[in-house]
């Protein structure tokens, strides 16, 4: 699987090599990440088994290190939205792997006290579990997820602005399978979930010990959305 991913990326990142005998920006950027790794000599020629091994990698080192340079978005902290039944909270983190976790949990629960002063303390730790991709432009956030329910399955996207360490996102619509681009015909919907940024909240990503898959687990307390 991997080698037809690397193989269809490679079609893409080498177009723009076939009209030209120099290097690509992006051919050139490739060759410095496998240097600074240590992977290859300097004076090293690239051939295609640096794609095969390191192409996957350098893709994932690019895209860390775009979305860690944004300077809007809190990178790997969590964020609160209150729901409207005004009784539980969905929290979200934006993890430098282009992937965005949350989590739903009720207050004056076993998970969460009840407000005390407009603050809100974690009794256990919580667990965030991975729930689509996002992808980062200055302040424009974009996120995209699958939604599966008994009837029908569809892409779905919000997107949105950051103010202030604040989320602010303002429309949904059904999306396409690879890409943010709002899918033909479908409508866009207006709306402003609010999620705000908690310092307090601390989380340690691990291995879930039953899926295997990336979870984020957060402790501490938070200030209420109210």
């Amino acid at each position: 699987m991997n080698k037809i991913i690397v193989s269809l990326l490679l079609s893409i990142f080498l177009v723009g090599c076939k009209t030209s005998k120099e290097p690509s920006n992006s051919e050139t950027a490739f060759k410095q990440y496998l240097i600074d790794t240590n992977k290859m000599d300097k004076d090293a020629v690239i051939n295609d088994s640096y794609y095969d091994k390191y192409f996957l990698q350098y893709l994932d080192y690019e895209t860390k290190n775009h979305i860690s340079s944004n300077p809007y978005l809190k990178v790997n902290n969590v964020y609160s939205y209150l729901k409207n039944n005004g009784n539980s909270y969905i929290f979200s983190i934006f993890a430098d792997d282009g992937r965005f976790y949350t989590g739903t949990y009720t207050i004056d629960s076993e998970y969460l006290t009840a407000t005390v002063n407009g603050t809100i303390k974690l009794k256990q730790l919580i667990k965030l579990k991975r729930h689509g991709l996002f992808e980062i432009e200055n302040n424009i956030l974009k996120t995209r997820r699958f939604i599966i329910t008994p009837f029908k399955e569809w892409y779905e996207s919000d997107t949105g602005y950051i103010k202030n360490d604040t989320l602010h996102f303002t429309a949904i619509y059904k999306s396409k399978k690879y890409e943010y681009k709002k899918k033909w015909l479908s409508k866009t919907h207006k709306t402003h979930f609010i999620h705000k940024y908690q310092p307090k909240l601390i989380a340690t990503k691990i291995k879930d010990s039953r899926t295997g898959l990336d979870v984020f687990m957060v402790e501490g307390e938070f200030t209420s959305n109210e």
